[in-house]
C-alpha cells in the first residue's frame, strides 16, 4: 500500500457575496472549483512534486489532504487509514503526529514574540511526551539537523535571514519525526544559493531518515531536479503525472506541459 492515496478529490468554495459573487458566477458558475477531481498515490520514501502556476489549486489540495480545508468529496488514505471516515479529532491527531506541513511564508508561520527555542519547544510539548530536559536536548538536535548552531535557540525570527527562517520551519516540522513532510514553496523568495541549500537539506532528510516528501512549487526546474515523480496541475486538475524522464521536453504528453517547456520557464 502507498503511504498516501487520494481518490477523486474535490474542494469547492461558495462564491463571495456582493460584487465577488457576481464576478465568479459570471465567469465560472455557482461555485469555485479549486480542486476538481484529483487522484494520485505517494509511495513511502518518495519525493513527489506538484507543479502549478499561482492559483492552480496546489496549496488547496494539500490543505484538503491534511484536513486544514474541508473536502467537498473524495477519499484520502494515509497508512491504510481512511482519513475521510475518521472523526475530525482522530484524523487531526493522526496527521499532527505523522504528517507535517512546511508553510509557504515563514514570517507568518513563526510567532515574532517567541525565541527559536520556544518555537521548537512548543511543538515538542504539543506533540511528544518528552520531559523538559529531553526537550532542551531535542531542540538542539533539531537545529543541528537543519544546519543551524545551537546559539540560534536564543534568537527571535526577526534576527534571522529568509533561509534561516525556512530552516527553523523545517526543524519545527521535524519535531514529531513525521513519515510525511509537505513543503509548500520552500524556496520562494530566496536567492539561488539559498535555494540550493534548502533543496539539499530536503534531499538529505529523505536519504538519511527515509522520509516521504511532497514538494509544491511553481518552479518546474526545481521540481524536476529534486523529485522522483511530478504532477502538473492546471485549473484544479492533474493534467500529467510521471517520472522526471516522462515529464520532460522530449516525452511529455499534455499540451499544457509542452507549452510550459516551449515557453522556456526556469528548467
Amino acid at each position: 500500500m502507498p503511504l498516501l492515496k487520494a481518490l477523486d478529490i474535490h474542494t469547492h468554495f461558495a462564491p463571495h457575496t456582493g460584487w465577488m459573487q457576481r464576478l465568479h458566477r459570471s465567469s465560472n458558475g455557482a461555485v469555485i472549483k479549486a480542486v476538481d477531481g484529483v487522484s494520485f498515490e505517494v509511495a513511502s520514501g518518495e519525493i513527489f512534486g506538484i507543479f502549478g502556476e499561482s492559483g492552480s489549486g496546489k496549496t488547496t489540495l494539500v490543505r484538503s489532504l491534511l484536513g486544514l480545508t474541508p473536502l467537498t468529496s473524495g477519499e484520502v488514505w494515509f497508512r491504510d487509514e481512511a482519513l475521510h471516515q475518521l472523526p475530525p479529532d482522530a484524523r487531526n491527531a493522526l496527521l499532527r503526529k505523522h504528517a507535517r506541513l512546511i508553510f509557504q511564508h515563514p514570517d507568518a508561520a513563526l510567532n515574532p514574540a517567541f525565541s527559536i527555542d520556544r518555537v521548537l519547544d512548543q511543538a515538542l510539548q504539543l506533540h511528544t511526551r518528552l520531559s523538559p530536559g529531553e526537550r532542551i536536548q531535542r531542540t538542539s538536535e533539531l537545529l543541528h539537523a537543519v544546519g543551524l548552531p545551537a546559539t540560534y535557540l536564543a534568537k527571535h525570527p526577526h534576527e534571522l535571514s529568509g533561509g534561516e527562517k525556512r530552516r527553523v520551519g523545517i526543524a519545527r516540522a521535524l519535531a514529531t519525526e513525521p513519515a510525511l513532510l509537505i513543503a509548500d514553496e520552500p524556496t520562494s523568495g530566496l536567492d539561488v544559493s539559498l535555494q540550493g541549500q534548502i533543496l539539499g537539506l530536503l534531499r538529505s532528510l529523505r536519504d538519511s531518515q527515509g522520509m516521504t516528501l511532497i514538494l509544491i512549487s511553481h518552479d518546474l526546474g526545481l521540481v524536476r531536479r529534486l523529485c522522483d515523480r511530478i504532477a502538473i496541475m492546471q485549473n484544479g486538475q492533474f493534467v500529467e503525472v510521471g517520472t522526471r524522464d516522462e515529464v520532460s521536453p522530449e516525452h511529455c504528453q499534455h499540451p499544457y506541459t509542452r507549452a510550459l517547456f516551449e515557453a522556456h520557464l526556469t528548467l
